[in-house]
């Protein structure tokens, strides 16, 4: 018997062993959500939902995180005509820029490079709809990880079937969800003249139990899954992704480890992190 997994909206859905914890259906978020990269980020993979990050974010500017480096499609890198720095865009034209690799995802290339003098890191909105992007490839990673377990036996029994397996599955599942609820309940950024300090993202009206006296004065409203204040709950959330993502990889077997295999994904997400780090909590308040 087995249970249909609730994947992101417009998701084709993935049966998995009963009793594995899974993650919640996400409605259809609004055009500007945060929370719309992870449908693209679990359908269409990294590079698809990167381009659509950048577009909706950053177009035309290069965003390089705190220790000066990029990592964005091949096509975006070669677009940018500015990079970003602590002082605003500044022209490409004429500064160094140092090619670190090529991270091939797919039919897709990313570009990693190093830029001096650029960051500090992208706004909010980038950073945390990298989180939602992230989420979405952790639940593709798991969903391929149990299709490909499903068509495998030992000893006559499926893999999926595996008390083993079934374990390392809800393992993966459980981190998607923390990672989820973390994403789904943190507080808005500052910048707003509301004392919730809201900055939101959506065409949206404030929950129940929006903390700004006479209602929510940011434009949009409070209920947009934007983006988190607490540095600590962004970490937390990045955190419960890898480890998502490695057991992942141990679930393919040698196949997850090919630098060409299913693996080149959670290596993208997790040099993604490593690119655009989650704020301090200093830095987010």
């Amino acid at each position: 018997m087995t249970v249909t997994a609730n994947p992101p909206t417009r998701v084709p859905t993935v049966p998995i062993p009963s009793g594995v914890p899974t993650v919640p259906a996400a409605p259809a978020p609004p055009a500007a959500d945060t929370r719309r990269y992870r449908p693209v980020a679990y359908a269409d993979g990294p590079a698809a939902a990167l381009r659509l990050l950048h577009a909706t974010t950053s177009p035309g500017v290069l965003p390089v995180g705190p220790g000066g480096h990029a990592l964005v499609p091949a096509d975006v890198e070669a677009a940018c005509d500015r990079y970003a720095t602590g002082a605003g865009p500044r022209p490409r034209a004429g500064v160094r820029h140092d090619l670190l690799d090529r991270v091939p995802v797919g039919a897709d290339t990313l570009i990693a490079v190093r830029v001096p003098g650029g960051g500090p890191p992208p706004h909010a909105t980038w950073t945390a709809g990298l989180l939602w992007l992230r989420l979405g490839l952790a639940e593709r990673s798991l969903a391929h990880a149990v299709a490909h377990l499903r068509g495998r036996s030992v000893a006559g029994t499926v893999t999926l079937n595996l008390s083993m397996v079934r374990g390392m599955v809800a393992d993966a599942a459980a981190g998607l969800a923390e990672a989820h609820a973390l994403l789904e309940t943190v507080t808005c950024a500052a910048t707003c003249a509301c004392t919730a300090r809201c900055t939101c993202v959506a065409a949206a009206t404030c929950r129940a139990g929006c903390a700004c006296p006479g209602g929510c004065a940011c434009p949009g409203g409070c209920a947009c899954g934007a983006t988190p204040r607490d540095g600590t709950a962004w970490t937390r959330a990045h955190h419960a992704l890898e480890e998502a993502g490695r057991i992942c990889l141990h679930l393919f077997g040698a196949a997850g480890f090919l630098a060409d295999g299913p693996g080149a994904e959670v290596r993208a997400a997790e040099l993604l992190a490593d690119t655009y780090p989650p704020p301090t909590d200093l830095e987010a308040s």
